[in-house]
């Protein structure tokens, strides 16, 4: 026990404070109240509860602090102390620390305070840390402490809030109680100034207002969710002392608060769904003196401090560690409010095998339908003590086939099938008949495979009816039945909504692909929605979590739309893997639908022999009720033939057709018109079109109809022009304007050109624009601000320190020099570029770096850049004709080798102009490459010219030139370029040309001696 001793006036010294062992218990003393122990949670004058603490001083009444650890109360009464010091009206205020003080001890320091105060006006005592008293002890305590206060003394005492007995003795005293402690609204703003919050901070829903916590926030970053790092390290502490204060409290309160702490948040009902019910004297206690809970009374709910998930698991594995049997309890309440993806963390994180595994015979089905398949399997699998069941039983067998067919683990379910089948004579109670019934449900929408079939069993009555999960499954098995044939879809049921509570819901995820799925191929839908984007997360989640089964439904069903809706397939394997997939289900139905798929994908992608052989597959194995794939197939088929086929050919062919066939299908009036239109035959087709308006503008087929228009380019022009122009977007392959699509062709948003956008092209000299024109300003001529300029576009809006920029462009002088140069350069700068105080920020600084706003300042460089960066890095999503595209743009943005200034060059722009021509000549090498798979020849022409422009030198270029006039017949030209090839190297000492090289113009030059000697 210590105490500390403030003087009247500034000139008096106060008393060195010494700890228990005699030990000074600060390295240096400090002017009036000495040796405090001033942590960030003391920097913060808390000038309210300071001013409240006085007035009821003032009125004569004693002041008890009762709070948790960390809640400010020392700091408190420091900065109460402090204030009564330099008060003149005042006389001493002396601070004592009560800790671990017996009532001896404590009484002796009253009489000695008295002694110190005696004949002072209003002294001021203040006691921190009061501990726990016996009852009698504790009235001997408060007796002493209203004799001073009856001298004229103030008292202000603080407490724990466990501490009862002295919280009771001392009625007649002010209670500070700890929700007055946490930092209110009015007073944030102070505390945000001095810790440098983020004002972008959800600082109560991090931290309850907590003092030490809100602190603990100190180093966050604006716009980033995760707090710093002791942040997590400070709510563990703050908690655990909590839990240790609650512990010691007599009562069944420990237990609460510990469930509240497994649970996280949730109505305060819940806490007792699953055990006794929470008392209303529990709730008042713990909102009164527990703030950590965020218990609202209003609201009847409760919130832990979730966003500390580290500090949260610790905790909890506290809890479990001390007490199994609350943590079974709080799993049970989780399950029973449908919470699973919380009691699988839970069972996860701080279970130990034993009781994880306890946890999956009571509930052997419900965590793989979840989602939590992987738990399960890693639980039955974890090894088992000697005193273990002799074998699995048959719950646990259950619980094993479930969550194997939803991994996709075909084999496990095998062994788990055939084990059950010994054991079906063991009932294993209502919960394994229950878990049997859904077992049952999820082999059903599976669709089976040989060997997963599960014994009969009885279950002596309908225990699966009632049950959503068992609806869900088998409404998925009539969804695909539906799907293949074509036909409406059910309404939605009410089982089908989303639970927040659990996100990888896997019968509602299987029913809301199908129902998304079924949109795309009835024609429902034109364009993506906010779904996809979802879905597209959740699909990632799934793969991550191993849970092949829905997530191969879900792929599917993402990719379908994409394809049906024009947009570039980003999963390209997820027709081939739906496929594999139904193979393994014995569901031949919707592995020929995604057969079908996949051939339109591949027609699309160019690939027209294997788009012709999927369909012709699909259309041979559809069996009879599969009108849809049959026809969808026969269209495909004919599609990638007319794609194949020549115009004379084509026109031999349309001339055997029956233009007065009536009562024909959708599918058939539109294989016959896109005949017609790829034969050139307008005049019939006008017929046909007529004769078949209302078949050929069904809605149904107005996706797979754009499919197959855009598979045909030109040769689908003629029917295009019949179109309804209205109804002209929904058969073409252009998206919505406000969808959502990635087109490679707008790798870089061009901004507007207005008066305040700047552009600087450095390809090929200098180039400074505004709004479209050149900028003629006086100060451009001055060569230090262009070589600037220049300098930061290179940067693309990446920060360059300033000692960087002095080295580069002024070497040769001293740094302070080159620094001072570089302010006046920059101002020249930002003069040159029209930068005003009250304007437009062309450069922006941050800490030591300079970078241009590319906000407002654009470049050839960053048009370039990320041109080749779409052709060098080979992305999935773009075709060759695309890509060819792209190179085609980059050699338009490339107009001659970079911009250097032509005296004192600093080496940095010599390195780019290396870099930059390598990168160019890299990506028309690419370009060349596709235009020659492509059979583009005048297109590789005119890339392989542009790369030997800049790179005579390099033999791929040489040899990729060779190709191209090969493949052009200007094989003169292939000599020619040769010999010139041969000539240069031996001027520049390089030898002869590689070997590859030569072996290419001698092949090259054999087929041209053999065309010869034949003519």
């Amino acid at each position: 026990m210590t105490m500390r001793q403030a003087g009247v006036s500034d000139g008096q010294q106060g008393t060195e404070w010494r700890g228990g062992d005699g030990s000074p218990s600060a390295s240096m003393a400090v002017e009036g109240v000495q040796a405090l122990p001033m942590g960030v949670s003391f920097t913060v004058r808390r000038r309210g509860l300071i001013r409240d603490v006085l007035a009821h001083d003032a009125a004569g009444k004693a002041v008890l602090i009762c709070a948790p650890s960390h809640f400010g109360k020392t700091a408190l009464l420091i900065q109460v102390v402090e204030e009564v010091r330099t008060d003149p009206k005042r006389g001493a205020a002396v601070l004592i620390d009560a800790h671990d003080a017996q009532i001896d001890e404590l009484l002796l320091q009253l009489d000695e305070v008295e002694e110190i105060t005696s004949g002072q006006d209003r002294p001021l005592v203040a006691i921190d840390n009061l501990p726990v008293f016996e009852a009698c002890a504790a009235r001997m305590l408060v007796e002493r402490l209203r004799g001073l206060r009856r001298l004229g003394c103030g008292v202000v005492a603080s407490c724990l809030p466990s501490n009862r007995t002295l919280i009771k003795a001392f009625g007649d005293s002010i209670k500070i109680a700890p929700r007055a402690l946490t930092v209110g609204p009015h007073e944030y703003a102070e505390w945000m100034r001095v810790f440098s919050l983020p004002v972008a901070i959800d600082v109560y829903g991090l931290t309850q207002g907590i003092p030490a916590l809100v602190a603990a926030l100190r180093g966050s970053l604006g716009g980033l969710a995760k707090p710093p790092r002791q942040y997590s390290s400070c709510v563990y502490e703050v908690c655990q002392s909590v839990m240790a204060e609650i512990e010691g409290e007599e009562g069944s309160l420990w237990s609460v608060a510990a469930l509240m702490m497994l649970l996280g948040s949730g109505s305060l009902s819940d806490v007792g769904r699953c055990g006794p019910a929470i008392t209303q004297r529990q709730v008042s206690a713990l909102a009164r003196d527990y703030p950590i809970f965020g218990i609202d009374p209003a609201n009847q709910t409760f919130t832990c401090l979730t966003d500390a998930a580290d500090a949260l698991e610790r905790l909890r594995q506290d809890v479990v560690d001390k007490s199994p049997r609350l943590a079974r309890r709080a799993v049970k309440t989780l399950m029973k409010l449908g919470r699973v993806d919380d009691a699988a963390r839970l069972v996860e994180g701080q279970f130990s095998p034993a009781m994880a595994l306890g946890a999956i015979r009571a509930y052997p089905v419900e965590f793989s339908l979840a989602g939590h398949a992987r738990l399960v399997l890693r639980t039955l699998d974890a090894p088992r003590g000697p005193s273990s069941h002799a074998g699995p039983r048959a719950i646990e067998l259950v619980a094993l086939y479930a969550a194997s067919i939803i991994a996709g683990d075909l084999r496990q379910a095998r062994f788990a099938a055939k084990r059950l089948e010994r054991l079906s004579d063991d009932g294993g109670g209502e919960r394994c008949a229950f878990a049997w019934a859904r077992a049952e449900a999820i082999h059903s929408a599976w669709g089976g495979s040989d060997g997963t079939e599960l014994p009969e069993r009885d279950h002596g009555g309908d225990v699966a009816t009632s049950d959503d999960a068992c609806i869900l499954l088998s409404l998925h098995a009539r969804l695909l039945h539906a799907l293949v044939r074509h036909e409406d879809l059910e309404e939605p049921l009410a089982a089908e909504g989303l639970r927040d509570s659990v996100r990888l819901d896997q019968p509602r995820l299987l029913v809301e692909a199908d129902r998304m799925m079924g949109e795309a191929l009835m024609g429902g839908t034109l364009r993506l929605d906010e779904r996809d984007e979802l879905y597209a997360g959740i699909c990632g989640e799934l793969l991550d979590e191993g849970l092949t089964w829905v997530a191969g439904q879900m792929r599917l069903a993402l990719a379908t739309r994409r394809l049906l809706v024009g947009m570039p397939v980003a999963d390209e394997r997820a027709f081939s893997d739906a496929g594999t997939l139904y193979v393994r289900a014995n569901n031949q139905e919707m592995q020929l639908l995604c057969t079908v798929l996949e051939g339109w994908q591949d027609l699309l992608h160019g690939e027209v022999i294997n788009a012709g052989f999927r369909g012709r597959q699909a259309a041979g194995l559809a069996g009879e009720g599969l009108d849809f794939i049959f026809g969808w197939a026969k269209l495909l088929e004919r599609v990638a033939q007319l794609r194949n086929t020549s115009l004379v050919t084509l026109r031999e062919e349309a001339v055997a057709i029956d233009l007065a066939e009536r009562g024909v299908d959708s599918l058939r009036a539109w294989r016959v018109a896109l005949e017609l239109s790829a034969a050139r035959m307008d005049a019939e087709l006008s017929a046909w079109y007529s004769m078949h308006r209302v078949s050929l503008l069904d809605p149904s087929m107005r996706l797979v109809a754009r499919l197959a228009i855009d598979a045909l380019g030109e040769r689908a022009d003629s029917l295009r022009r019949l179109l309804p122009r209205q109804l002209l977007v929904g058969y073409s392959l252009l998206a919505p304007e406000d969808a959502k699509v990635d087109r490679p062709f707008q790798v870089v948003a061009q901004p507007e050109l207005d008066e305040e956008q700047v552009r600087i092209n450095l390809f090929g000299g200098f180039r400074a624009e505004r709004g479209g024109h050149v900028m003629v300003d006086e100060l451009w001529k001055r060569k230090k601000a262009s070589v600037l300029a220049a300098r930061l576009v290179l940067a693309e809006g990446s920060f360059v320190p300033r000692d960087v920029l002095a080295g580069e462009l002024w070497p040769g002088l001293a740094p302070e020099r080159a620094k001072s140069n570089l302010y006046t350069t920059l101002s020249t700068l930002r003069g040159a570029l029209g930068q005003r105080q009250m304007g437009v920020n062309y450069l922006v600084t941050q800490g030591e770096g300079v970078a241009i706003n590319v906000e407002y300042i654009s470049s050839d460089i960053m048009v370039f850049n990320a041109l080749t960066r779409q052709v060098l890095l080979r992305r999935n999503g773009a075709s060759a004709p695309q890509l060819i595209e792209l190179c085609l743009k980059a050699e338009q943005v490339y107009v001659g080798p970079l911009y250097v200034p032509d005296r004192n060059t600093p080496r940095f722009f010599v390195n780019m102009r290396r870099v930059l021509q390598a990168k160019f000549v890299d990506c028309m090498m690419r370009g060349v490459e596709l235009a020659i798979d492509e059979e583009n020849t005048g297109a590789a022409i005119w890339m392989v010219e542009a790369a030997l422009r800049y790179e005579p030198r390099r033999e791929d270029v040489v040899r990729a030139a060779m190709r191209v006039y090969d493949l052009d017949g200007r094989r003169r030209e292939v000599e020619e370029l040769f010999m010139r090839h041969g000539v240069y190297l031996r001027e520049h000492g390089g030898g002869l040309p590689e070997p590859e090289t030569r072996a290419l113009y001698e092949r090259i030059m054999q087929r041209k001696r053999r065309h010869g000697s034949v003519s």
